[in-house]
């Protein structure tokens, strides 16, 4: 089993702020139950006592304390039982030689769970048999490929501009990013001329190389796209109230954020005054996550609702099923979708519903697919919840510039060829017509995921993953494969040799 680092269906980590807030512990139990993998708690503006009794109040709510990761103090980290521990080099080094048979065990390949199930019990028996999540920061690639052999994952940043640092200025560029960490899944690529003492990690070893610095819901699948194995948030996650004049929602948009409500008084005791506006921070981080999924659905197989076709299709590392039923009565949509559903949990797959957010509600899928005449995307979330993902048919930059307006998650854009899955086929686009409409969704800086979609080959992935696309959704070459395991394989390890990203 992989670790829970281990993406590209995963779920951000989140990053807590600086000082401690009222609500802050009921606000990290809330993101825990939304299935993060991970939750840093930094609180380099807090006195230890705060972040001591922060992490009593957790661990008294009952929270998972093996997905929370502490900086700097791993005496603390252990006496609650942590599951990790973020250290700068030195500190990591020194870690690292006072416990030379405990360092980072899930990155030399023992099972996460097994590892993170037994933490507090071994600290509460007081054993010395503590053995940590791994992980520490980096800013440049000669930093990521130097520590990232001595922990489980690296936070590489700047990606971005910093949302909760001010003046703290992108400094890793994607595209380059995206050439550097392609090649651990890419034997064939050539070598980049880079002055790296040493090979980055392959990321089934155990190491990753996170992303941070600046992600936000509109920027996330860039992150995606660049092969970095996560995504770490912090400004783009937290809301924070005003005692007195917090926001209110928005109930007719269960998506939307409320607004931050009015600044203090100059002068007022900012610990007195601030707490964490729950609602809207989880709605961020669900917003968060619902793009890093659609910017990672690298193959989506659309099922006529077959179960053993889907099932070999999960069976060979797919992990996104689209199920398509055209001209079936809704009963028999319904359940055959759940028992499909059934199996896309068993293999921690996604599923999405074609057409139909109430069948999808129904089925409870994570999420539906419409074309350009059903139910438009802000209704269907309203239907669905802020946690579901939603996607939409595109045929033209003026649909996706329509789309980008709206609530929606990702794009599928096509056709790339003739298809006889479709009735009312959409003129063709090929490969000018998706690099034309990538690079002018580059230049209008609309960064929805893009999946292409009609009659695609697995002799097309190569150019028209180089358009830049996010993924490829399928059907005939899945459903009619003689292999299908082994066919969902090789298009799972195409389309990841050859991602790339478009820039205006």
């Amino acid at each position: 089993m992989d670790t829970p680092l281990h993406f590209p269906l995963g779920k951000p980590v989140a990053i807590t702020l600086p000082r401690c807030y009222d609500g802050e512990a009921e606000a990290l139990c809330a993101l825990l139950d939304a299935g993060a993998p991970v939750i840093h708690i930094r609180k380099p503006d807090a006195p230890a006592a705060q972040v001591e009794a922060l992490l009593r109040q957790l661990r008294d709510a009952g929270a998972d304390m093996t997905r929370l990761t502490l900086h700097h103090d791993a005496a603390l980290a252990r006496r609650y039982g942590l599951g990790g521990i973020h250290l700068r080099e030195g500190a990591l080094r020194e870690w690292l030689r006072q416990h030379p048979d405990k360092r980072h065990a899930t990155a030399q390949g023992a099972s996460a769970p097994d590892v993170q199930k037994t933490q507090t019990q071994q600290t509460q028996q007081g054993n010395d048999t503590y053995t940590p999540r791994l992980s520490t920061p980096a800013h440049s690639w000669e930093e990521a490929a130097r520590l990232a052999p001595l922990c489980d994952y690296v936070t590489l940043s700047p990606l971005f501009d910093s949302v909760s640092k001010p003046g703290y200025l992108a400094g890793i560029d994607p595209a380059d990013a995206c050439r550097r960490l392609r090649r651990r899944t890419d034997e064939t690529a050539k070598p980049i001329p880079a002055a790296i003492p040493a090979e980055l990690p392959v990321s089934g070893s155990g190491s990753r190389i996170i992303a941070l610095g600046g992600i936000t819901r509109d920027n996330i699948s860039v992150a995606w796209a660049a092969a970095f194995d996560g995504a770490a948030v912090i400004g783009a996650v937290w809301t924070t109230e005003w005692l007195g004049t917090g926001p209110q929602p928005d109930p007719k948009n269960s998506d939307r954020t409320p607004s931050s409500g009015n600044r203090p008084p100059a002068g007022t005791p900012s610990h007195d005054i601030s707490r964490i506006d729950l609602t809207a921070t989880l709605s961020n981080y669900q917003r968060l996550t619902r793009r890093w999924q659609a910017a990672g659905g690298t193959l989506q197989f659309i099922s006529d609702g077959d179960p053993a076709a889907a099932e070999a299709f999960l069976q060979g590392g797919g992990r996104w099923v689209q199920l398509r039923m055209k001209d079936t009565p809704a009963e028999g949509i319904i359940a055959r979708g759940r028992e499909i559903l059934a199996l896309c949990r068993r293999y921690d797959a996604l599923l999405i519903v074609n057409d139909d957010p109430r069948l999808a509600k129904a089925i409870g899928a994570d999420g539906v697919h419409l074309g350009q005449n059903d139910t438009p995307p802000d209704e269907a979330r309203i239907i669905l919840g802020r946690q579901a993902i939603i996607g939409c048919t595109a045929n033209t930059f003026a649909h996706i510039a329509r789309i980008a307006q709206s609530s929606a998650d990702y794009i599928g854009l096509g056709p790339f060829r003739y298809t006889t899955t479709k009735k009312n086929l959409s003129p063709i686009l090929g490969e000018e017509g998706y690099r034309r409409i990538l690079r002018q969704m580059a230049r209008a800086g609309i960064r929805l995921p893009v999946a292409a979609i009609g009659g695609i080959t697995e002799e097309d992935v190569p150019q028209v993953m180089a358009c830049g696309v996010n993924g490829i959704a399928l059907s005939g070459a899945i459903s009619r494969a003689g292999e299908i395991a082994a066919a969902t394989a090789r298009f799972t390890e195409l389309v990841a040799a050859h991602r790339t990203i478009v820039t205006p």
